[in-house]
Order: structure tokens, then C-alpha cells, then sequence
């Protein structure tokens, strides 16, 4: 069995279509071990938001994102990473990734991907009884894991990594339990 960890940077999200600029991804072995972790930049073919330009949320110079090939370059690959046999794909407040990987299906005329998934803030929220869900960088405060740049997609994927780690660890159980 090995994990999957992965998240998603958006340039925006105007009229309620993400455009991907990042696909990031940590692949783990059931105990944890780091086997890969690579960050996809690509060109959302549309403009950075700016709120996060802003905020330098972009890991990246712009100059990257546009010499880059848009998602449909990416798709078999993703599609290939998320859909792999003998994986638990995992991700931290997952739900906003799967719609930026569903709206990226839905611009460029792809089949949406099938895979099951776990959301490690979810599990984190049950696990230590929090009124709300926190966010990827309190959550690693927390549990005194050392933060990485956020919004670097990669990197977020591998912060997401040392939580489910963490509670596993500490629970003396799998991901998979």
C-alpha cells in the first residue's frame, strides 16, 4: 500500500471556474517513508488573481506559469498518479482540490477522475475535538511540525503528509485503520 498526498494552487477562480496553476504531490509508503515529491507547474491560461498576487501567494514568477503547458498536457499523467492501484489518495481540506481537478475536466473537455479519497483536516477536526477546521499551517503549529512555504503545492501535500503521520503515530494505527 502506499499514500498519495497531493493539492492544488489556483491562479483564480472567477465565474466559479478554477484555473490550475500547480498540482503538487508527496508519494509515501505505508509507513510513511517519502518515495517522491514533485511540484507540476502549468499555465492556467487565464490571469493570477490580485488578491494573491497581493499576498505573493504564487510559489512561482509568473514567467513560469506561462511557459508552461496547460492542465490538458498534465492529464494522463495526473490521471495516472491519482488512479494508481494500491493507493490511498489523501489531501487537506481535499474537497477544494477535487473541484479545481473537476473544473480543470470540464474546461478542457477530459473525463473527470475516479479515485476515493481520505481528508486529513477532517480526520485532524475528530481527532482533537476542534470547534472549526483549521487551517494547513495552524494545524502543523499545533502539532509542532515544521512549516514549509504554503502555496507551493508540494510542499502543502508534504505539511499534509506529516499530520496524517502525526495522528497515526499517535494513535498507533495506519491511514488505512
Amino acid at each position: 500500500m502506499k499514500y498519495l498526498f497531493f493539492d492544488i494552487e489556483a491562479a483564480n477562480s472567477y465565474n466559479f471556474i478554477s484555473k490550475m496553476c500547480t498540482f503538487g504531490y508527496v508519494i509515501t509508503d505505508d509507513n510513511f517513508k517519502v518515495k517522491s515529491k514533485i511540484d507540476v507547474v502549468m499555465n492556467p491560461e487565464s490571469f493570477f488573481d490580485k488578491y494573491i498576487l497581493n499576498l505573493h501567494m504564487n510559489a512561482y514568477p509568473l514567467e513560469k506559469y506561462k511557459s508552461a503547458p496547460p492542465f490538458s498536457f498534465f492529464y494522463e499523467s495526473i490521471k495516472h498518479i491519482l488512479q494508481a492501484n494500491n493507493q490511498i489518495v489523501v489531501g487537506w481540506s481535499i474537497e477544494n482540490d477535487i473541484k479545481y481537478l473537476s473544473d480543470a475536466c470540464k474546461r478542457y473537455k477530459k473525463q473527470q477522475f475516479d479515485f476515493k479519497y481520505i481528508d486529513i483536516q477532517k480526520i485532524m477536526v475528530d481527532e482533537f475535538n476542534l470547534i472549526s477546521p483549521p487551517k494547513l499551517q495552524y494545524a502543523c503549529e499545533f502539532l509542532k511540525i515544521p512549516i514549509a512555504k504554503t502555496h507551493k503545492s508540494d510542499d502543502d501535500a508534504f505539511m499534509s503528509m506529516q499530520i496524517a503521520k502525526a495522528i497515526c503515530l499517535k494513535n498507533k494505527c495506519t491511514l488505512e485503520e
